[in-house]
């Protein structure tokens, strides 16, 4: 069952309806006060709902409007009920707790169903309520913000049941409750929202989620934020006076929360600029050389113009020279075949003329011999004197005559010895007759031996010249396959020069390196366009930053013209509508005559001012004692609101102007930004494309050059093959024209063998023959010899005879020598006859066709060497066109080779020398001027001048680059250096000179525009952050003075009200101008005009002063001021006549008693809180524990002033008097339960004079 906490009554010396009138009594402000206080209805905090909270089980109630003060036991809890006021204002939960005690949850909202509900009252009258309770983890508050009072239903259910805290928005959503979407789970959102103060660290939609529940349910108006006054109240509750968060909350005031102010440059950009800003004199100091390099560029291109012109006159002639080679070997072909063909005709010719020589030889071989047999036959016959005998065969009838006269008288002389004779004669003619028969019959024989050997020698000639017909038959074939070959092989050598010489080409390779040289042309042409395009785009890319740069410092400009309009209208505004406390709306209120008088001489910077306390006083017509005509001045231009109001129009249209302006400026940058950014995307994509470009200009570059590999190996493969094809063919035609010539000795050695062999057998026959003869006629000169010796002993012995019969034997023996001669001569002429037979048929058969022979030998000596000469003229006529055909062969293969070697210059000059070259376009056909040596000359004149101005350009470059890079980091040499990695990027590396100088050339023409641009807007802002930063101390210093009058005021003020303190002082003062750095920054400002408005860059002095300031510069937090370390805090205070003085909180609170220096001290706060809470509609609520320690009639004076602030005094104590209690509409004890009970008082008759008297002190 919930209890309800009912109102117990509690019973004291004297009723409530018997206070006196001045027990709460209300008085006005004290004269001359001014500060800044609430008006009209207020904020304020109405109750305190503790829902299953620290009375277990209970709903209670603590009302805080009208002021609350708790009494009971100490020990009971009313310390820690009191502070739960501390929660609602933002004070964190673990600031409530003390040390060694339970956490904030486990104390105040044990259960989850406890809860803590704030209910607050709007100006309107509408009612707002927080309601605290634990997370899930029992380890974080939330907080639920509801549109709407505290009912009890809210809570607990009809069946009497208290909500669940994860319950508790579903429970809002049934009873139709508005409350916020989301409950808060940062003690820091909620600070936000009920102090409504935006933090600075959120995103935009955060900040609006805030802001739109700060507008429903924060406890002050938007502009009058409450920040920092948890650290005041929670300060104040502890006693505890916190100098860090009194000059946080000096600082915060006075720069609305900014923690200060700091020069808006990181230290390395202040520290590179100097850098910068000589990187860019020195750069600037190089031109001259960028002149000179551009001279030396021209000069390069000139000369890679003329380049290229060579490289098209290079091309024409590599065509014209190919064709040209293309013609001479066909040329070359042509006379190889015309050479074949030739010999073809010559070996025909050559061969028939040949074989008539070989018949007509072989002819006169046959007549030779048959010559040399007449001639061997004759020289027989003549060794036979065969003339002498058949000229004494002539003359053998006369020998017979003589013979037979001899006979007659060898006769008569022998007529008586007859007998003797006959006898002998007839012995004798026996032996002569023997003789005689066997001559005939060997003479016989021997003519039937030449008969036979005639006979025999017939077949031997005729076997012979079959046997040379029939080896002849058998070879020829064999001759006409090697004469076939020969001229087959003739014709191959032929075909194998016209292949050496013209070797055979791969149409595949030279068709793949035609079409790959077009696509590597193709892809070289394009990566060449978009270069090109890149190169444009570059040119536009630093146009557009330079042109973008301008845009920027226009805006920039337009922006400080805008802040600067703004300023003025500010100004303007702030004339016309003066804030309540200035000087200006004093004027306007309680003097409208101000305009004639007082407008005329007042220094306008006083109107503004706050801490003035203008008074009326009496009018006089002097100025401190000097009388002045005032119609010779013009008043103040606050003085005239309608001129106000128009100069408010006008400012109003001015700044509308530059807005516009800036608009403009921006939509043109933006426009330019777009514009820059797609063709940023374009040259992204081109230089995708350019490096997809190289890449592939590369490939096909390798590719082509191994095609290219390919195609020469095959045709230096294919020339080797056609050279060794050759000379295998040669060393074939060699072979097989040895191997006829060696046949051709065979055949006519075989057929000489032949001849011989015949011959041989001829002579063999002819010798056995002859051996037969010579055999037979030595029988007969043998068997002559022997019937010669027979009748010699047969004469011997007639003789002997004779004498013996006495006969003259000298003379017979004379007639008979002379008869036995002339019979022996006739015997031997007649023993011829067969020889003289066979000598005349030989004679007029074989020796009379000598002549013939000879003649038809003459014949054919003649017709031979006619033959050999017509064999010599077609040998000579072949040698000759040979010669011709090889002397055009030659002189065509010279002007190949030349051809060749000039193809060679131009093919090797195009692919190693012109190739990266794009040739003219100039030329419409070849030049017959134009020499493949001369060409090259002249290129290597224009290769070697454009290496060296290459060289003067690298050097040239080299000394720009090295001024560009001299300085590390400065934007030159970050420019250089980005550029030429892009340009490596793009490059493969390869960065040449050129490049560089178009850079540079680039910088020149309008980057280092931007760079000054660049370089005079971050002196512009640095210098201008430095002014800003000497500009807002300077304003920091003088809010602190006004602050610190302010504080004065109230302090006085205060200090009147209590009888104990006179006097309280506190000096809040700004240390700037010891800051190191504070002489160097007003320096730097008041050099800023000197070059900010003329649009230069600074002087070395104004670079040195800031080298200077960078001394100064923390390495950490730079040149920053912290607001908080900036002020000093210092306080003094009377007590009976001794000044006392304090610097610290351990000061403070030793300055003099308990009592006094709590006095002090909440003095001291209530000023900081009247700062803080400034005009804001707020009933603020503040807890003082242990009231008791300041005496009564501090503490009614206390309860007055507080009153007269706008102030709820919350507080507690533990022995509870009717003097104080009667102070407060809401009084509490807690019981032993720590149930809150309402305590009523009762005044008797004996206590009310007692307590009128009271109320009269």
């Amino acid at each position: 069952m919930i209890e309800e906490e009912q109102a117990q009554p509690l019973g004291l010396p004297f009723a409530e309806e018997d206070l006196p009138e001045s027990a709460d009594p209300v008085e006005e402000p004290l004269a001359g006060s001014e500060l800044e206080m609430p008006s009209g209805e207020l904020f304020k905090l109405l109750n305190i709902h503790l829902i299953d909270s620290l009375s277990r089980g209970r709903v209670q109630t603590m009302a805080i409007d009208g002021g609350t003060a708790l009494t009971g036991r100490n020990g009971k809890g009313k310390t820690s009920l009191l502070s739960l006021a501390l929660l609602f204002i933002g004070v964190e939960p673990t600031y409530l707790v003390s040390r060694g005690k339970d956490s904030f949850i486990e104390f105040y909202l044990p259960n989850p169903t406890s809860y803590i509900a704030y209910e607050y009252q709007r100006p309107n009258g509408e009612l707002r309520m927080v309601v605290a309770y634990g997370n899930t983890t029992s380890d974080k508050v939330h907080f639920r913000f509801v549109k709407h009072g505290f009912l009890r239903e809210m809570f607990v259910t009809d069946d009497d049941q208290f909500v669940l805290n994860k319950d508790f928005r579903r429970r809002l959503s049934d009873l139709k409750i508005p409350c916020a979407d989301k409950q808060i789970t940062t003690y820091q959102d909620y600070r936000y929202i009920i102090q409504y103060w935006q933090p600075g660290h959120y995103e935009r939609p955060q900040k609006a989620e805030l802001h739109a529940l700060s507008h429903d349910y924060a406890f002050t108006t938007y502009g009058k934020s409450l920040r920092h006054l948890e650290k005041l109240t929670r300060g104040m509750f502890s006693r505890e006076a916190n100098f860090d968060v009194l000059r946080q909350v000096v600082a915060d005031w006075v720069f609305d929360g900014r923690p200060g102010v700091s020069i808006q440059h990181e230290r390395k950009k202040v520290e590179t600029w100097p850098r910068d800003y000589r990187a860019y004199k020195q750069i600037m100091g190089i031109k001259p050389l960028v002149e000179t390099a551009q001279d030396v560029q021209r000069q390069i291109d000139t000369a890679f113009e003329a380049i290229r012109e060579l490289k098209e006159q290079f091309i024409f002639v590599e065509g014209h020279l190919t064709e040209l080679l293309g013609k001479h070997r066909d040329d070359e072909t042509r006379l190889q075949g015309q050479l074949a063909e030739k010999l073809d005709q010559h070996n025909i010719k050559a061969t028939d003329i040949q074989g008539r020589i070989k018949g007509i030889e072989v002819k006169i071989d046959s007549i030779e011999s048959a010559l040399r047999e007449i001639g061997l036959k004759r020289e027989e016959y003549q060794k036979q004197d065969i003339l002498k005998k058949r000229t004494e065969t002539g003359q053998l009838e006369l020998f017979r005559t003589q013979l037979s006269s001899t006979r007659k008288q060898l006769d008569v002389l022998q007529g008586e010895f007859e007998h003797i004779n006959q006898k002998y004669d007839r012995l004798i003619l026996d032996e002569q007759g023997r003789l005689v028969t066997f001559q005939k019959q060997a003479n016989g024989r021997i003519q039937q031996l030449a008969e036979e050997e005639r006979l025999a020698l017939v077949p031997i000639e005729i076997e012979v010249e079959s046997d040379v017909e029939t080896y002849q038959e058998t070879v020829q074939p064999e001759l006409q396959r090697l004469a076939d070959l020969i001229n087959k092989l003739n014709q191959d050598v032929g075909a194998a020069l016209a292949g050496k010489n013209n070797p055979p080409d791969n149409p595949e390779l030279a068709a793949a390196v035609e079409a790959k040289s077009e696509e590597s042309h193709e892809a070289v042409s394009k990566a060449f366009e978009i270069r090109e395009l890149l190169s444009v785009m570059d040119a536009e890319k630093v146009s557009g930053q330079s042109q973008l740069d301008k845009y920027e410092a226009a805006i920039e400009a337009a922006d400080k013209a805008i802040r600067a309009q703004e300023s003025v209208l500010s100004d303007i505004i702030q004339a016309h509508t003066p804030n309540r406390d200035t000087l200006l709306f004093f004027l306007r209120e309680s003097r409208p005559e101000w305009a004639r008088n007082i407008a005329k001489v007042i220094n306008p910077e006083l109107l503004q001012r706050t801490d003035l306390s203008p008074q009326q006083a009496e009018l006089v017509d002097s100025f401190f004692g000097v009388a002045l005509d005032l119609d010779q001045l013009d008043p103040a231009k606050e003085a005239d609101e309608s001129k106000l109001q128009e100069l408010i129009a006008e400012a109003e249209e001015e700044l509308a102007e530059r807005k516009r302006l800036k608009d403009v400026a921006i939509e043109r940058r933006d426009t330019l930004v777009l514009s820059m950014g797609k063709r940023a995307e374009e040259a992204s994509r081109l230089r995708s494309q350019q490096v997809q470009a190289n890449s592939r200009s590369q490939t096909l570059g390798r590719e082509l050059n191994e095609l290219k590999a390919q195609l020469e190996n095959f045709r230096r493969d294919a020339s080797v093959r056609a050279h060794n094809h050759w000379a295998d063919t040669v060393v074939e035609c060699n072979k097989a024209t040895e191997q006829q010539n060696k046949f051709n000795g065979e055949v006519a050695a075989k057929v000489a063998d032949i001849r011989s062999q015949g011959d041989a057998k001829r002579t063999r026959l002819r010798n056995e023959f002859m051996q037969k003869r010579n055999d037979l006629q030595r029988s007969i000169g043998e068997q002559d010899l022997a019937t010669q010796n027979a009748i010699k002993k047969l004469k011997d012995t007639q003789t002997t005879e004779l004498k013996g019969a006495g006969a003259d034997v000298d003379v017979i023996t004379r007639l008979k020598d002379e008869v036995e001669t002339l019979q022996g001569r006739i015997t031997e002429i007649e023993g011829w006859q067969q020889l003289i037979a066979e000598w005349k048929y030989w004679h007029d058969h074989v020796e009379c066709t000598e002549p013939e022979l000879q003649r038809e030998l003459s014949e054919l000596g003649v017709q031979l060497l006619d033959t050999k000469a017509e064999l010599g003229r077609v040998n000579a006529d072949w040698e000759r066109i040979k010669d011709d055909i090889n002397r055009a062969i030659v002189s065509t293969q010279e002007a190949i080779r030349t051809i060749t070697e000039d193809l060679g210059i131009t093919t090797g000059v195009l692919k190693n020398d012109l190739e990266s070259y794009r040739p003219t376009d100039q030329y419409l056909q070849y030049d017959p001027a134009w020499r493949a040596p001369v060409l090259r000359s002249a290129l290597g004149t224009k290769l070697s001048e454009s290496r060296k101005l290459h060289k003067e350009l690298e050097h040239q470059v080299g000394k720009m680059e090295l001024a560009f890079l001299s300085m590390p980091m400065s934007p030159p040499s970050d420019y250089l250096q980005d550029r030429l990695g892009i340009l490596r990027d793009e490059n493969d590396g390869d960065v040449t000179p050129r490049m560089k100088l178009r850079l540079i050339e680039e910088w020149f023409s309008g980057h280092h525009e931007g760079s000054r641009l660049i370089l005079s807007s971050d002196a512009s802002s640095i210098h201008s952050s430095v002014s800003s930063m000497h500009r807002e101390l300077k304003r920091f210093t003088d809010k602190i003075s006004r602050f610190n009058s302010g504080l004065q005021e109230h302090l006085t003020r205060s200090s009147q009200v209590f009888d104990s303190i006179t006097d309280l002082q506190v000096s809040l003062f700004s240390a700037v101008e010891d800051l190191d750095y504070w002489p160097t920054i007003s320096k730097i400002t008041n050099a800023r005009d000197e070059w900010i408005d003329n649009d230069n860059l600074p002087s070395e002095e104004a670079v040195a002063e800031l080298l200077q300031l960078l001394e100064n510069w923390d390495i950490k937090t730079g040149i920053q001021a912290d607001f908080k370390a900036l002020v000093s805090i210092r306080g003094s205070v009377r007590e009976n006549g001794n000044v006392r003085h304090f610097r610290n909180k351990v000061e403070l609170e030793n300055i003099s008693s308990n009592g006094l220096s709590y006095l002090v001290l909440i003095c001291l706060f209530l000023g900081f809180l009247s700062k803080a809470r400034g005009s804001a509609p707020v009933q603020l609520t503040w807890c003082l524990d242990e009231l008791k320690a300041i005496d009564d009639e501090n503490t009614i004076s206390l309860t007055r002033y507080l009153s007269q602030n706008f102030i709820t005094l919350c507080t507690a104590f533990p022995e509870p008097d009717a003097e104080t209690l009667m102070l407060f509409e809401n009084k509490y004890k807690l019981d032993a339960e720590r149930r809150l009970v309402t305590c009523e008082l009762a005044v008797d008759g004996e206590d009310e004079d007692h307590e009128l008297v009271m109320e009269e002190n």
